[in-house]
């Protein structure tokens, strides 16, 4: 039977192992990314409804990398389905005070991904 510690190690060190083949294989990576697209506009929407979300930058950062690797992915539907994800943000962000120790922070990092989005040729295309 495996401990506890054990276990963890076995997981720092899977992860560290998957983390080394990424950054040898990023190319590789990428294009894989890109079939994973939808599902990320899938859990964006719930992501998008907690205020400031810690992975909703990092979200928005791999659906433009997947976009922009392979743009053949791109639809109206998706557009569609990203778009709604931001407007939910904005709208949560417009009633969440900004006295949150966490708030101009996230706000900062996500609206940098926004402006990749609205700038991005793939996303205006479709």
């Amino acid at each position: 039977m495996v401990g506890k510690e054990e276990y963890k190690d076995q997981i720092v060190s899977s992860c560290i192992q998957v983390l080394d083949l990424l950054s040898t294989v990023e190319h590789a990576f990428r294009q894989r990314l890109s079939l994973g697209i939808s599902t990320l506009v899938s859990v964006l929407p719930r992501v998008a409804e907690i205020p400031f979300h810690p992975v909703q930058s990092q979200m928005l950062k791999l659906i433009l990398v997947g976009i922009s690797s392979s743009p053949g992915v791109v639809s109206t539907k998706l557009v569609e389905a990203i778009s709604g994800s931001l407007k939910i943000m904005l709208e949560i962000w417009v009633y969440t005070p900004r006295n949150a120790p966490y708030a101009s922070e996230e706000i900062d990092l996500v609206c940098e991904q926004w402006d990749k989005f609205f700038t991005n040729k793939y996303l205006l295309l479709a």
